[in-house]
């Protein structure tokens, strides 16, 4: 799969999540008058592919002092993409036993700025532990062609409608609305239920910016769709190996994606689609 963490000399190793909350977080007393221009763009739109640039030019010059310092910032944004910058450049050069330290260091790290609990698979797939992350999370042919979605769920058409189940859950869709979605795969697919709603995502096999949509259980009416971040926006041939899971909660819907080019993490505000918080690696890259 992705191994990307491993590629960049990182070991394999296994990864304690319920440490990550004990981790102390410095959370810098900034204002907006402290913040550069680069850093308003980056607030004003976080999600935008353009905003590689923007990075690239912030942390362009970062020395191991100037990234600690945005590291701190309040603005999880910036802070979580500091850190990322950081632990590339300090774990490039450690030996095996620090290159542990500072990968255990990092997780912690986007757990508690970002709060979200990383799922096993995401972890397993980073740390380059390919057998413990198929065990977790793949993918499997689904009844509608070019399509593909998690093993543990189900598209079937039935009529004029597509039924997608997961685990006891299930809705139904227009087959008219969802067939226009997925008219020009091949695509992979996951979803998630809450008691009154249900999430879909739809991605590609490189990680590039995705959909993800909110759907009324009872009349799987559209509530509001978004555009989830990716990891990869120029990459359209070669290695082609991506997931995506979505982890929602009442208040906030977290999705992960990590494959041959990346990954990615994006919360959304559950009622609005709006962004919460996120962190990709494509805009280092």
């Amino acid at each position: 799969m992705g191994n990307f963490f491993a590629k960049r000399n990182l070991l394999p190793i296994l990864i304690t999540l319920n440490f990550s909350w004990l981790i102390a977080v410095a959370i810098g007393c900034y204002t907006m008058n402290d913040l550069s221009d680069i850093e308003r763009k980056l607030l004003a739109s976080p999600a935008a592919p353009e905003c590689q640039t923007l990075y690239r030019e912030l942390f362009e010059n970062a020395d191991v002092k100037k990234l600690n310092e945005l590291k701190s910032s309040k603005y999880n944004v910036i802070a979580v993409q500091a850190a990322w910058e950081l632990f590339r450049l300090t774990s490039k050069d450690s030996d095996n036993k620090m290159r542990r330290e500072l990968t255990n260091r990092h997780v912690g790290f986007l757990e508690g700025r970002l709060r979200v609990v990383i799922p096993n698979w995401w972890i397993n797939e980073a740390t380059g532990r390919k057998e413990n992350s198929d065990a977790d999370f793949k993918y499997a042919t689904s009844g509608v062609a070019d399509v593909s979605c998690s093993v543990d769920m189900s598209i079937n058409e039935i009529d004029d409608v597509y039924r997608i189940s997961k685990g006891k859950d299930s809705v139904e869709l227009s087959k008219d609305f969802l067939s226009g979605q997925l008219a020009t795969g091949p695509w992979q697919v996951n979803c998630g239920f809450t008691n009154d709603f249900f999430y879909l995502v739809i991605h590609d096999l490189y990680g590039r910016p995705c959909s993800l949509e909110c759907f009324d259980r009872q009349s799987g009416i559209s509530k509001w769709k978004s555009t989830v971040c990716g990891c990869s926006w120029e990459i359209t041939s070669g290695p082609a190996d991506f997931r995506v899971s979505i982890e929602p909660n009442a208040d906030r819907i977290e999705v992960f994606g990590l494959g041959s080019h990346g990954g990615f993490i994006h919360v959304f505000d559950a009622e609005t689609g709006g962004a919460l918080s996120l962190f990709s690696t494509g805009w280092s890259e």
